[in-house]
C-alpha cells in the first residue's frame, strides 16, 4: 500500500517540477564544471553494479529521475532500459544527446512521470534507479513514500542517491547556515545514513551496500538496497 503524499510532498513535488521544466539545457552545458564532475554519479552507480554479480544480468531498468539521460552508459545494457522524469526539458535533451538517437532499434522509452506516482505496475522492473532527488526531500515521510514508490515498481532492487549529513561540506552548511547558491537559499536537506536506513526499512528495503565518491568529504552517496 503507497503512502499517501503529504501537503508538504505535494508542494515540494510542484517546486521540483517547476524548478526542473527549463533546466535540460542548462544540465547539458554549464551544470557541470567538468567532464570528470559530470561523470561522478555514473562511476559510483557503475561501482554498486559491479559488487552484486546479479545486477549484471538485470533484464529491465528504470532511471527515474533521469534528467538529460547521464546515467545512460552505466545503467544501458540490459534488454529494457526506460528514463521518466517530471521534466519534459530534461527528456528532450535526453533525447538530442542520445549517441543512438538515429537508431530506431536502439530507442530508448522516454516518458514524462513523478516519482511519487509512477505509471508502471508493482515489479514492473529489475532494477530502479533515483539519482539526485531525496535530498530535496525535507521530511522523513515524504522520502519513504518515495522509497516505497521505487521499490513498488521494482521486482528486487534499488540504487538511490542522498546527501550524507556525516560529510565535510554538510558539516560546513551546518555551520555557515544555509548558504546561498545562484541568488538563493539552499534548502537541499542532507540526512544520516542511520536515519536513511531507518526509512529504506520503513519502505519494504534493506540497504546492503554504499558508494562514495570522496569518504566524508563530498555530500552525495549512492546506497543499493533489496526488496525485503
Amino acid at each position: 500500500m503507497m503512502l499517501p503524499m503529504t501537503p508538504d510532498a505535494i508542494g515540494e513535488q510542484q517546486a521540483v517540477g517547476e524548478r526542473w521544466s527549463e533546466a535540460g539545457h542548462h544540465y547539458v552545458t554549464d551544470r557541470w564544471k567538468s567532464s570528470r564532475a559530470e561523470g561522478r554519479d555514473r562511476r559510483l552507480v557503475t561501482k554498486l553494479l559491479e559488487r552484486v554479480p546479479e545486477l549484471t544480468k538485470v533484464r529491465s531498468t528504470l532511471d527515474v529521475p533521469s534528467g538529460t539521460g547521464r546515467l545512460r552508459r552505466a545503467l544501458a545494457g540490459c534488454p529494457l532500459f526506460v528514463q521518466a522524469d517530471i521534466s519534459m526539458s530534461m527528456l528532450a535533451q535526453a533525447a538530442l544527446t542520445d549517441p543512438d538517437r538515429e537508431d530506431a532499434a536502439l530507442a530508448i522509452p522516454r516518458i514524462q512521470a513523478s516519482v511519487h506516482e509512477l505509471p508502471f505496475k508493482e515489479s514492473s522492473f529489475d532494477l530502479v534507479v533515483c539519482c539526485r532527488l531525496l535530498h530535496h526531500l525535507h521530511s522523513s515521510e515524504d522520502r519513504v513514500a518515495v522509497l516505497q514508490e521505487l521499490g513498488r515498481v521494482s521486482g528486487q532492487y534499488v540504487i538511490a542517491s542522498y546527501w550524507d549529513s556525516a560529510s565535510y561540506q554538510a558539516w560546513r552548511k551546518r555551520t555557515n547556515g544555509p548558504l546561498r547558491r545562484r541568488g538563493r537559499l539552499d534548502v537541499r536537506k542532507p540526512i544520516s545514513y542511520d536515519q536513511l536506513r531507518g526509512e529504506l526499512g520503513e519502505a519494504g528495503l534493506e540497504p546492503l551496500t554504499r558508494s562514495f565518491s570522496m569518504r566524508f568529504v563530498s555530500q552525495q552517496t549512492f546506497v543499493l538496497a533489496r526488496k525485503k
